[in-house]
């Protein structure tokens, strides 16, 4: 099934739960629970749904879901990886819950799951192909028993496979064999090199190389003083604190951080570090801003190992107020770093009782009540889409509270430095789709991705697409159903949020574009109105987003351009037939060819294609020449190469490499070349695509064929009946 036709309704199948993602959540409530108390029977819930219905009976865990949420999980992986993978990561979440110490999560069936699991992961580690999926396998079985043979081996084929730097090692990390990667322009690959490597990292520690690490600190005692970026002394600085609070070189490093502090304030109320040459524009985060977010975090864990409260403070202050609106920070990276700084902050700090009921009021009426608690200390965001003055005021209760207020406003401008997709979008009129359900004026998505360097898997990992609805036009969401609720789903879920239009998809391919197309209708009409955006990315790599913008005015028009050279296609799309018809006989199609307006007939075989922006052009090689009455063609012959371009959103017009097809159209173009020519034959409204068949055995097929082969034969020997 083309994951672009128009798909008939079928009884909707309820999606299976992602087994990954439970393990995920339960991991990470287990990691807060010390700091943060988390329902500990939801959790016992969620550890036995993982047991009892995603482990089999050889003690690995299964994921029937669609959701990829890594490379690793993606297709294309081998299988042997993906099921070892999965059951070292659902084993470590297993243990992280287990640890808590609380009866209903420390069950015999618990036990028994975990010990077969590890069972399972001993049996098979050593054979699995990927580094990084080793390394997990590692850190799983040596959390599970630090005294493991199989875990052993494992960390000692890690050992072998590790790249190093210096003799002795001063820089020692983990890769895939296959990866050469670019660290100045760190890509997937390198996202799972770091991950890779923290894991082993982990794994030493667990099992305490207590000379390793020492050998470690000693190594960055004598180095780190004379580093020059600021990043990796704030890193040098928290790594030697960590493993010696009173150590000399770590106190002087922080010494020389306080020199370098940027702050806000007499005395500083706000306090960060950053690179000296880096002149970051906050609005337009970028890696540079991303890392001062991570070095002041390193150097706030530092001061808190110090006690140094007061100090402290303003660099707390300045990492809660400087997150994106509704979202984290610049990655994921410098995100759960500052959780885990702001974590140990409230460990640390004592914290008052805390018991608020707090009113928040327009001039002319209250606006939200809110309670504070010692379990919900902070408040969800409120948003305030009115240009009012606002009060807010506590009537009873105890405890400090702060209010913050930020003012957020959205640029419009289209994104395509870091984009990892080829997207399209449009408004097309009712006559543009075979769907029934798309009679009407409709917009229609699309995107392929495109890997980064150094990527081996060929599709992305969970994808979002967002599509903002232009002023005065709703949208008939009820469309998107056909592409959900199917055998084989394009997209997982979809949502309206304000006048946005949110839709996941569990993957996107980089061979062909993947389309989605709603109904939409003139609520009321403006004047004036800006243009609106579409976006795509991955929520996992979100500095990959690509943006375009897109106008609600139906195009006629499209220009066709190589190089300098334009010509102008209609933007409808071409006639298509990809089923057999018995109707259609040779005098039928002699007809239709020979009417006047019909310029050229080829029957080609279509070799490659490839993306240009809003078009897909397909390279096919003439078989015959039918019909050739535009002199710019003259020279096309059986063998000349001719390029058919379709637009992305003509998802009816299916062409696929190495088959045949009949193409007729009314117009073209001959392009000039550095030496030669090329022609261009574009499939809009004035242009039929017939596919044809090559091999089939059915008498109907066979009949067709036949009737092809007729038509194409008397055209041949008798030409049109008024060609010259």
């Amino acid at each position: 099934m083309s994951p672009v036709s128009p798909l008939s309704p079928s009884p909707p199948h309820p999606p299976s739960p992602p087994s990954r993602l439970t393990a995920l959540v339960v991991k990470t409530l287990s990691l807060t629970d010390p700091v943060v108390p988390v329902d500990h029977q939801s959790l016992s819930d969620s550890v036995s749904w993982l047991i009892r219905s995603t482990q089999q009976p050889d003690g690995s865990f299964s994921d029937t879901s669609s959701f990829r949420p890594n490379r690793i999980m993606a297709s294309g992986t081998d299988a042997g990886d993906q099921s070892v993978y999965l059951t070292s990561f659902v084993l470590i979440a297993l243990h992280k819950a287990t640890s808590i110490q609380d009866p209903i999560l420390q069950l015999r069936f618990h036990d028994d799951s975990i010990k077969s699991a590890a069972n399972y992961i001993s049996q098979r580690a050593l054979g699995v192909k990927s580094v990084y999926v080793r390394a997990v396998a590692t850190y799983a079985l040596t959390l599970q028993d630090p005294n493991s043979v199989t875990a052993s081996q494992l960390l000692s084929s890690l050992e072998n496979l590790a790249r190093q730097k210096g003799h002795p090692a001063v820089l020692r990390y983990w890769q895939e064999p296959s990866v050469k990667a670019d660290w100045l322009k760190p890509d997937q690959s390198s996202g799972l090199t770091v991950e890779m490597t923290a894991y082993v990292l982990l794994t030493v520690l667990l099992k305490f190389h207590d000379d390793s690490i020492k050998s470690a600190a000693n190594y960055i005692s004598q180095r780190a003083l004379g580093v020059k970026s600021v990043y990796v002394r704030a890193v040098a600085t928290y790594a030697l604190t960590l493993q010696d609070p009173n150590s000399v070189t770590a106190s002087q490093l922080l010494s020389s951080l306080e020199n370098l502090a940027r702050q806000k304030g007499h005395p500083a109320v706000l306090r960060y570090w950053q690179e000296p040459s880096v002149k970051a524009d906050w609005l337009k985060p970028d890696q540079s801003s991303g890392l001062t977010v991570e070095m002041t975090a390193y150097v706030l864990l530092t001061v808190l190992l110090k006690g140094r409260i007061q100090y402290a403070n303003p660099i707390l202050a300045w990492l809660t107020q400087d997150q994106h609106y509704g979202e984290g920070f610049y990655s994921i990276q410098d995100t759960v770093l500052t959780l885990e700084a702001v974590t140990e902050y409230s460990r640390v700090i004592p914290r008052a009782v805390l018991n608020q009921d707090i009113n928040i009021r327009f001039k002319k009426g209250e606006l939200r009540r809110v309670q504070l608690s010692q379990s919900r200390p902070v408040a969800t965001p409120i948003q305030v889409t009115t240009n009012q003055d606002i009060t807010v005021t506590t009537g009873y209760g105890r405890g400090v509270s702060n209010v913050k207020m930020k003012t957020v406003y959205y640029t419009t401008t289209a994104s395509t430095e870091k984009c990892n997709f080829d997207i399209t979008i449009e408004v097309v009129g009712p006559d543009a789709s075979n769907s029934p359900s798309m009679r009407g004026p409709h917009l229609i998505a699309c995107a392929r991705y495109k890997p980064p360097p150094n990527e081996v898997i060929t599709e992305s990992s969970l994808t979002v697409m967002k599509i903002q609805l232009p002023t005065g036009v709703e949208a008939y969401l009820e469309d998107l159903r056909q592409f959900r609720d199917t055998e084989e789903p394009i997209i997982s879920h979809y949502e309206l949020q304000g006048n946005t239009v949110v839709i996941q998809m569990d993957a996107v391919p980089s061979d062909i574009f993947l389309c989605v197309g709603f109904r939409i209708r003139t609520g009321f009409s403006v004047s004036g109105a800006s243009k609106s955006l579409f976006s795509v990315y991955e929520p996992q790599d979100k500095e990959s987003s690509c943006t375009k913008q897109f106008s609600y005015e139906e195009q006629k028009l499209q220009r066709l351009c190589v190089g300098e050279q334009c010509q102008c296609m209609t933007a409808a799309c071409a006639a298509y037939r990809g089923k057999v018809d018995a109707s259609l006989t040779a005098a039928k199609r002699t007809d239709e060819t020979c009417k006047p307006h019909i310029r050229y007939a080829y029957k080609v075989t279509v070799k490659s294609s490839t993306a240009e922006g809003d078009f897909m052009t397909y390279t096919a090689t003439v078989a015959e020449v039918l019909k050739n009455t535009d002199k710019a063609f003259e020279a096309v012959s059986s063998g000349t190469e001719v390029e058919l371009v379709k637009k992305v959103t003509c998802s009816a017009v299916e062409i696929q490499n190495n088959n045949q097809y009949l193409v007729m159209g009314a117009s073209g173009s001959e392009v000039a070349l550095s030496q030669g020519f090329k022609y261009r034959l574009p499939l809009d409204s004035e242009a039929l695509v017939e596919r044809w068949p090559t091999d089939c055995s059915s008498p109907e097929c066979l009949d067709y064929i036949s009737q092809l082969e007729d038509f194409a034969l008397d055209l041949q020997l008798a030409s049109c009946p008024d060609s010259s």
